[in-house]
C-alpha cells in the first residue's frame, strides 16, 4: 500500500502426547493394583501413564513503512493463547482426599497461557551514500499463566542496536548489542508427560521453589553482543561471500536440560544463573551458474557458575550445547531452472547431558 508493507498470519496447533509405562503397569496389574485408577505417593504422579493435550491459537501482525529516504520503520506483534489439559494416573483423585498423599501439593488439570510479543525498530541511514546504517530496536514481552506471580505477569522490556557499514566494494561489517527477556514454554516448566518431567524441587532465590508464585519469577534475561566482518567478491569464477562472526552472551535463569544417566529416569529442565557463552562462526558460500557450495563452522564455549546447583566458583558446561558444529551443502540447479537437488552433511560435536548438583541442595526425584 504505497510506502506501507504489511502482513498477517493466523495459526492453530493441536498436539496430543500419550505416555505409557507399560512394563510397570503390567507388574502393578499382576500384583492386584490397578494403575489405571490409582496413583502412588511413593513413585509420584505420572509414573504409570499420562495424557497431555495442547490447543494453541496464534496470530501475527507486521508492518514496514518507509519514511523518506533515511528511515524504515518496522513493527511486529505476536499473540498466542494455549491451553493444555493434563491427566496423569487420574490426578482428579486429588480432589477427593488424595491431595495430602504427596506433600499436600495440588495438581492442576488445566493450564492456560497467553503470550504477547511486540517489536519496534527503525533502520536509519547515516550517510549520503546509503551504506552506513543504524538500527535501534525496542521489545516488549508479556506472559500470563495460571501459576505465575504478579511480578512475572508484568511487561518485560528490552532493546538494543545494530550498526552496519559497507567499507568498500568487498568489505563490510555489522555489529549488534542488546538485552533480551525469554519466558520458558510449557514443557520446560511442566514437562511433556513422558520423558521430560516437571521440576518443583530446586528453588530460585529460595531452597525449593523454582516455580513457586512467591519467588522472583521464571523469566530468562541477559545481554548479547556480536561483530561480523564480511567479504564479497569473485573467487574461482564464483560469486563468493565469506563472513567471520564473534558472538557472546550473558544470561540468568537460562533453562538447561538435565538428563540423569539412570535407567528409566526422566529428564527435567533446571534454570541456572551466571551463564556465559562465547564463540566464533565462519561461513563461506560460492555460487556458480548452476552449482552452489556452502561451508560453515561454529565453535562455542558455554559455561555457568550457579551457586544454587554447583560448587561455589566452579564452572560447569551447559548441557546439550556442542563445542563444535560443521555444515557442508552442495546445491545443483538442473537445466530448465525448474528442478534442483542438494546433498548436505552436518556434524555435531559431543554434548554434555549431566549437570553437577552439590549435595546440600540436591533435589529429590519427582514426578
Amino acid at each position: 500500500m504505497g510506502k506501507l508493507d504489511w502482513g498477517w498470519r493466523v495459526a492453530y496447533l493441536y498436539n496430543k502426547k500419550q505416555f505409557r509405562n507399560s512394563g510397570s503397569m503390567k507388574d502393578a496389574y499382576l500384583s492386584q493394583w490397578l494403575p489405571e485408577d490409582k496413583f502412588s505417593a511413593d513413585l509420584g504422579v505420572g509414573y504409570y501413564w499420562s495424557d497431555y493435550i495442547s490447543k494453541k491459537w496464534s496470530g501475527n501482525l507486521n508492518a514496514a513503512y518507509k519514511l523518506g529516504d533515511e528511515h524504515l520503520l518496522e513493527a511486529n506483534f505476536d499473540y498466542s493463547r494455549e491451553k493444555m489439559d493434563v491427566d496423569m494416573d487420574h490426578i482428579h483423585a486429588y480432589d477427593t482426599g488424595y491431595g495430602a498423599a504427596v506433600g499436600g501439593r495440588k495438581y492442576l488439570r488445566n493450564y492456560n497461557i497467553n503470550e504477547y510479543h511486540f517489536t519496534l525498530q527503525d533502520t536509519i541511514v547515516l550517510n549520503d551514500d546509503g551504506d552506513f546504517k543504524l538500527t535501534p530496536v525496542f521489545r516488549a514481552d508479556k506472559v500470563e499463566m495460571d501459576t505465575m506471580s504478579d511480578n512475572d505477569k508484568r511487561w518485560k522490556y528490552s532493546g538494543g542496536a545494530a550498526l552496519q557499514k559497507q567499507i568498500n566494494d568487498h568489505w563490510s561489517f555489522k555489529t549488534s548489542w542488546g538485552t533480551y527477556n525469554r519466558h520458558p514454554n510449557f514443557y520446560e516448566i511442566f514437562g511433556d508427560g513422558g520423558n521430560i518431567r516437571p521440576n518443583w524441587g530446586g528453588g530460585w532465590g529460595t531452597a525449593n521453589n523454582y516455580y513457586d508464585i512467591s519467588t522472583a519469577g521464571t523469566w530468562e534475561r541477559g545481554e548479547q553482543f556480536d561483530f561480523s566482518l564480511n567479504w564479497q567478491g569473485s573467487m574461482a569464477r564464483a560469486d563468493t561471500d565469506t563472513v567471520l562472526t564473534w558472538f557472546q552472551r550473558k544470561a540468568d535463569l537460562q533453562y538447561i536440560l538435565f538428563m540423569p544417566m539412570l535407567p528409566n529416569f526422566p529428564s527435567t529442565y533446571y534454570p541456572v544463573s551466571n551463564v556465559e557463552v562465547k564463540g566464533v562462526e565462519l561461513s563461506h558460500s560460492m555460487k556458480w551458474e548452476r552449482l552452489g557450495l556452502t561451508l560453515a563452522g561454529t565453535w562455542q564455549k558455554a559455561e555457568y557458575s550457579d551457586t544454587a546447583l554447583n560448587h561455589v566458583g566452579v564452572k560447569q558446561g551447559v548441557t546439550m550445547t556442542p563445542e563444535w558444529v560443521f555444515n557442508v551443502r552442495l546445491d545443483y540447479l538442473f537445466p530448465g531452472d525448474k528442478l534442483s537437488s542438494f546433498v548436505e552433511y552436518n556434524y555435531t560435536d559431543e554434548q554434555l547431558s549431566l549437570i553437577h548438583i552439590s549435595e546440600p541442595t540436591r533435589p529429590e526425584p519427582i514426578s
